[in-house]
């Protein structure tokens, strides 16, 4: 039988490309463990169907906020195209104008703050999130042998 994937975007910064991540493999190993038994065990011996799917949906929350979330290698900036909105704008001349030379870590570290405002964040935990109901299903039918 072939294993299905679900792909997620990931930046790959040794690259500096974003690539597709193949998230599966991680909680399908995570299944195994022998670590998790004693969680894979109360799911596996749980008699509605219901609550088994609850019971994996909150395994698979658990496992990607400790393997996705809040950690760098994760996580990329998004945004808009063309990028920059007027506010943006506003702020940099204000900036430029404030503090025309960009010596030292504040002041950097303040512009970094004005680029970024149109940015939003994106990690995979927030992609897994976003698609747990598909992910849930997708491994239950594996799982539990479903069709």
């Amino acid at each position: 039988m072939k294993k299905i994937k679900f792909n997620v975007l990931h930046l790959n910064f040794n690259k500096n490309e974003v690539e597709s991540y193949d998230i599966l493999p991680y909680f399908r190993g995570c299944w195994k463990s022998k670590y998790y038994k004693d969680n894979v065990t109360k799911i596996k011996e749980t008699k509605s169907k219901n609550k088994r799917i609850e019971l994996l949906k909150n395994f698979i929350q658990d496992r990607s906020l400790y393997m996705f979330w809040a950690r760098c290698e994760w996580e990329f900036l998004v945004a808009h195209w063309p990028f920059g909105s007027k506010q943006m704008y506003e702020d940099l001349k204000k900036f430029w104008k404030d503090y025309p030379d960009i010596d030292g870590y504040t002041n950097r570290n303040m512009l970094d703050n004005i680029i970024i405002q149109d940015m939003d964040k994106i990690d995979v935990h927030k992609q897994i999130m976003m698609n747990v109901d598909i992910i849930t299903d997708i491994l239950y039918k594996e799982f539990f042998k479903e069709k």
